[in-house]
């Protein structure tokens, strides 16, 4: 019996070549494919991460994802492009990263400033330290390879939220700025001191 499709060969083991041959050359081409089939065979014992083109990379020390919120507010927006920011805290002496960053500093009104770190040949914004969060490094939650498994436990300022955003009821949620001991309850973080 001949196969529908003329393209596709009769022998099945032709198919399954063909395919492994394709899958090899999509690997070997794709930096970006690479780093995700990578992804999905390791064990996450150290999340890793980083930008679009892979020159800056990070990796956390921990035994699993750390958990994430969404901020709304208007800076966020603007930062991200898009209706929110998603984040990870990790501590700072849990975080390494390789590669070159571009940085830019932005004071807030708050008299606290933030560091922006992004990789300086795609332009992605990979992470951040502020000073109102010492020791604590901020991780854009899309960088991570595994970003897919990531948990959202909050949203904040989501009196700044995108009109016809619809959020999960089930997920705490904050007008405004969320409690500091709660956010960090709900990430997991002992409070910074």
């Amino acid at each position: 019996m001949e196969p529908l499709d003329k393209s596709q060969p009769a022998d099945p083991s032709e198919t399954d070549a063909r395919s492994d041959r394709n899958f090899r050359y999509q690997f070997a081409a794709n930096p970006l494919f690479k780093r995700q089939v990578e992804a999905w065979g390791n064990d996450v014992k150290k999340p890793k991460g980083g930008c679009r083109c892979g020159q800056l990379r990070y990796e956390v020390e921990a035994d699993k994802l750390p958990k994430t919120y969404a901020c709304h507010c208007l800076d966020c927006q603007t930062w991200s492009g898009s209706a929110f920011s998603q984040n990870a805290l990790v501590k700072t002496n849990a975080f390494a990263a390789t590669g070159e960053t571009a940085r830019f500093e932005l004071a807030g009104g708050s008299g606290f400033v933030s560091y922006q770190s992004a990789c300086p040949k795609c332009f992605t914004r990979v992470f951040n330290t502020n000073s109102a969060r010492p020791g604590l490094v901020g991780i854009r939650a899309g960088t991570f390879d595994e970003s897919n498994k990531l948990e959202l436990v909050a949203h904040i300022w989501t009196n700044r939220s995108q009109r016809g955003l619809r959020l999960d009821p089930e997920t705490s949620c904050w007008q405004e700025g969320a409690p500091a001991e709660v956010l960090f309850s709900l990430l997991d973080l002992p409070m910074p001191s």
